[in-house]
């Protein structure tokens, strides 16, 4: 088995343990016994996979997703999709993917058993700035926190929805996606048209 298996392993198993107990030490020495690792070993998974504890959980949980995303074979014509279709498409293929690798209950559960609303938000805002990079987004102004802010709330209701759907390949979840995207559009033309109208007015 490679070393990549091997840490999406514990992980997944450290993530099943902290469903039911948000000691993270706890849940650790719970998963070490599970898969009978030694003293030398369990000390090799705290310092080297967990060092900074939950936050180390968090972070290798989004490099595991973020590679799966970046080594995925994209559509041919991917190229000639616009922003705001390279965001629907990453939203859904992230939300997919943690589908296939993870419990996505477990995850709601360490997600609300996280204590600190700082961290949780650090870690949706990395998220939304992971899929704004991969969909190309240059931007340096406001804008760019503007944009990761609003992607942020649409990526979690995204993910809350997909926790109830049972349509076939996630359809209703696409569905979704698009209706959140499409009405942040149309609240920036109208924003825009509101803006022409005063600028004009006021020459």
């Amino acid at each position: 088995m490679n070393k990549r298996i091997d840490k999406q392993k514990i992980i997944y198993e450290v993530l099943k343990s902290l469903s039911k107990s948000s000691d993270f030490e706890l849940s650790i020495d719970e998963v070490a016994k599970k898969l009978k690792f030694d003293r030398q070993t369990n000390r090799k998974v705290l310092l080297d996979i967990f060092p900074e504890g939950l936050d180390s959980l968090i972070y290798e949980l989004s490099l595991l997703v973020n590679q799966e995303m970046k080594d995925e074979k994209k559509p041919r014509n991917f190229k000639n999709f616009k922003f705001n279709e390279k965001i629907k498409y990453f939203i859904f293929r992230r939300i997919k993917i943690l589908n296939i690798l993870f419990d996505k209950r477990i995850l709601l559960s360490l997600i609300l058993n996280q204590k600190a609303p700082l961290k949780l938000s650090k870690m949706l805002f990395g998220v939304s700035d992971e899929i704004m990079f991969l969909s190309g987004d240059k931007s340096t102004d406001f804008n760019y926190y503007s944009k990761r802010l609003i992607l942020m709330k649409i990526y979690t209701l995204s993910f809350l929805f997909n926790l109830k759907d049972k349509s076939e390949n996630f359809r209703d979840t696409k569905i979704f996606i698009d209706k959140q995207i499409n009405s942040v559009l149309m609240f920036g033309r109208i924003k825009s048209k509101i803006r022409d109208i005063f600028y004009t007015n006021t020459m």
